[in-house]
């Protein structure tokens, strides 16, 4: 029966060790590896950005030279109905294309080809030759200058991606440093909310002593289960939000998804130091420090962007006029070998040259191309202001904001010291009976929301500086490192 039970319990620990999870000390270090490994976000920011760059690919891809072939083969039995008027019964043709459209409003065109044919009056009668074609476009793209807009639109908006790429990716980093942050904040509640608990659960106890030797009433025993109830209550809230943190956490890293997440050691006044040093680094530039932000460069790409579309938009509604041109040289035999031959020695050339002209009626397509003047104008100009916006608020509103979060930690720093101070003469105090159970329950209630709001305002400092960072990605200082 023993060994059954023992067995038993061997067992039972085995599983409660399967299923147990793994338990990650959680530090910007591991973070790091962690965002390196490319999780969900990073691939939808990278794949966004690779269908952008697929417009440059396909962009250039329309001036690759192509190769075309063909090939044809007839056999009729029809009959002519009278000698004037032959019949082809037999017909075999081949050709082999290339052509290769250039960036500067032309196209060239190359081919060779063969031709044999049978009819009631000849028979094999076979005819080889090559040639070559150009088109060239007097108007509407005349020297490119559609075509070039259309590659360096799209050449443009691919270099502008990638900047909004970086400056995404830097947001996502961000973010994570954020959660991190409050998760540190959270921890920090969580122990000051702790000791103020098991200070009031001794409280409690000599309270009841009091009270069986006749010195404390039923009242003062209520309150110390009352503010032992609140606190307990103050800290399932924190942890509440500790696990709300954490499922943030896990969505945006899954890794962590099947993972305990445990704080690792860290050090609170080596941060508030950063912050302190970070803080008088932005303080040092009275306007936006340009060199520490891709927004200007995005504005900049923007600005060319819309030079190009504006071209692509003028010519929507154009004429178009193109000079086409053609040579060809062919050798006729009744074989093909001696049309070859034909063709080397004594080949018979053709010249082609003419006009292509095409013009849209009615007013149909100015309106169109008057509409998207209209729409490229406030997009493009919409873009413009919001990142540059973004530059100049962002920057002098961090200043002003960080100057006034610090005098709020320094005031609140002097006031939960101040409370202390207090509260250790309030207990002696009341030791001597010389002030009530509710005026310490009072001064313990004040000195608990003193060190969160404390915690709470010096998480809106680092919270403010990191936004900061979201545009200017290359600020100098320890806190802007990359995770």
């Amino acid at each position: 029966m023993k060994n059954l039970i023992f067995l038993l319990f061997f067992f039972f620990l085995s599983v409660v060790a399967v299923q147990a999870s793994p338990v990650v000390k959680l530090d910007e270090g591991f973070l790091d590896k962690l965002i390196k490994e490319s999780p969900p976000s990073i691939e939808n920011i990278e794949a966004s950005f690779l269908a952008v760059d697929s417009g440059r690919t396909r962009a250039r891809d329309i001036y690759a030279p192509t190769v075309s072939a063909s090939a044809n083969i007839l056999d009729s039995d029809e009959k002519s109905l009278n000698s004037f008027m032959p019949t082809t019964t037999k017909y075999k043709n081949m050709m082999v294309s290339i052509n290769k459209p250039l960036k500067y409003g032309a196209a060239l065109g190359g081919k060779v080809f063969t031709e044999k044919s049978t009819s009631t009056q000849l028979a094999n009668a076979t005819t080889t030759g090559y040639g070559v074609s150009l088109s060239l476009d007097l108007y509407k793209d005349l020297f490119g200058r559609t075509s070039r807009a259309n590659l360096n639109l799209a050449h443009v908006t691919s270099k502008r991606a990638n900047l909004e790429r970086e400056i995404q990716i830097a947001g996502f980093r961000n973010n994570i440093r954020k959660l991190y942050w409050s998760l540190v904040a959270n921890e920090e509640a969580l122990k000051i909310t702790k000791t103020l608990l098991a200070s009031s659960e001794q409280q409690l106890k000599e309270a009841k002593r009091r009270f069986k030797s006749g010195v404390a009433d039923k009242g003062e025993i209520a309150r110390y289960n009352s503010q032992i109830s609140s606190r307990k209550a103050g800290l399932i809230s924190i942890r509440w939000e500790k696990s709300q943190l954490q499922q943030q956490l896990k969505l945006l890293l899954p890794k962590l998804s099947e993972s305990e997440i445990e704080l690792a050691p860290y050090n609170i006044d080596q941060t508030v130091g950063t912050v302190l040093a970070c803080s008088a680094v932005i303080k040092k530039f009275e306007s936006a420090p340009l060199d520490f932000t891709k927004y200007d460069e995005v504005v900049d790409f923007l600005n060319d962007e819309e030079r190009s579309q504006k071209k692509i938009t003028n010519s929507y509604d154009s004429l178009d006029l193109k000079l086409v041109g053609e040579y060809e040289s062919t050798g006729k035999a009744f074989n093909q070998s001696d049309s070859l031959d034909d063709l080397s020695d004594d080949g018979r050339s053709t010249v082609s040259v003419g006009l292509q002209f095409s013009m849209p009626l009615g007013s149909t397509k100015k309106d169109t191309r008057q509409v998207q003047e209209e729409i490229n104008k406030k997009m493009y100009s919409a873009k413009k202001k919001q990142a540059l916006g973004q530059v100049k608020a962002y920057h002098t509103q961090t200043i002003k904001s960080v100057a006034l979060l610090n005098e709020i930690v320094f005031n609140q720093k002097e006031n939960t010291k101040h409370l202390k101070e207090s509260l250790r003469v309030s207990k002696r105090k009341y030791s001597q009976a010389r002030i009530s159970a509710q005026q310490l329950v009072q001064e313990q209630d004040a000195y608990l929301q003193s060190n969160l709001d404390e915690i709470s305002t010096k998480l809106a400092v680092i919270n403010l500086l990191i936004d900061y960072f979201n545009v200017f990605t290359d600020t100098p200082c320890e806190l802007n490192r990359n995770l």
